[in-house]
């Protein structure tokens, strides 16, 4: 009687485990038993001599059977591992444990389906590269705000220190320096346009307004407006085209987002008395 219970113990863990699929296999891998989990998901038929266990966990050239696997039998009287079938897609954690009686020697299988963990697994690796890249790029927005505010902080207080004084033309004292003023609003502008980008897109908002634009002049006039910018650096901006005119369909103002962040860098990331090209080809 105690054998009994004891033997349903075990029985139980094996032929009714919920989680895990088992079998037992002779050393040449013909599969002697298979358990209840095993056998109702369909990987194994009624006859499960006729299955050998590389088809039955269907990997394929990846038989258990290799060198490595062979070696830890012996030696360990187990291995353990990940197994991946690139087919289905599928990866499992198995174990094989190796079972000596006086008959003959078999070898116990188990592995469970931790595709669904992988996954989750990568996609949160995603999130933490996700993170820090927005912290990054948050860290950099407000380094890149504060520049264009102390300038425009600084030109305010220059206009209110000549608009106190009466012996000062302040319109030649403004047509002077309302340059950096403008530059500056704009280049604020284009970075709080890159932020309220960022929540549009993450909140799956953002939608492009598709029509025909004459892409060569958008750019051309895009390019033609950071010219004087760029030459507070020294730096020469030269735009060129094989073609007059092209019409595409697009987003003007994504377009013209797009070019005025790349020229933005190029400009940042140049150093001094250096050329800038701008150049659109149209072929075929």
């Amino acid at each position: 009687k105690v054998l009994n219970n004891n033997f349903k113990v075990f029985y139980d863990l094996f032929e009714n485990n919920k989680y895990i699929f088992m079998f037992i296999c002779k050393e040449d891998g013909e599969v002697l038993y298979a358990n209840e989990k095993l056998r109702s998901h369909g990987l194994i038929g009624n006859n499960i001599n006729s299955f050998k266990l590389g088809e039955l966990i269907k990997i394929k050239n990846k038989s258990l059977w290799s060198d490595e696997v062979t070696t830890l039998l012996k030696d360990n009287g187990g291995w353990r591992g990940i197994i991946k079938d690139d087919t289905d897609n599928i990866t499992m954690d198995c174990t094989v444990q190796l079972i000596e009686t006086d008959y003959e020697n078999v070898i116990s299988v188990s592995f469970m389906d931790i595709s669904d963990e992988i996954k989750r697994e990568l996609e949160l690796e995603k999130l933490k590269v996700y993170d820090k890249s927005k912290n990054e790029f948050f860290s950099n927005i407000s380094h890149e705000l504060r520049t264009p505010l102390n300038i425009i902080y600084s030109t305010l207080q220059l206009f209110n220190m000549y608009s106190k004084n009466e012996n000062v033309d302040f319109k030649k004292v403004y047509e002077k320096y309302k340059r950096p003023l403008d530059i500056n609003c704009k280049r604020m502008q284009r970075l709080i346009n890159n932020i309220v980008d960022i929540s549009k897109i993450e909140s799956k908002l953002l939608s492009a307004n598709f029509m025909n634009y004459d892409i060569i002049n958008i750019v051309e006039e895009l390019t033609l407006s950071v010219v004087e910018y760029a030459l507070l650096k020294n730096i020469n901006i030269q735009f060129d085209t094989n073609v007059e005119q092209h019409i595409i369909k697009c987003d003007a103002s994504m377009i013209e987002r797009v070019i005025l962040n790349l020229l933005s860098n190029a400009i940042k990331f140049s150093d001094l008395n250096k050329n800038i090209f701008v150049n659109i080809l149209v072929n075929e």
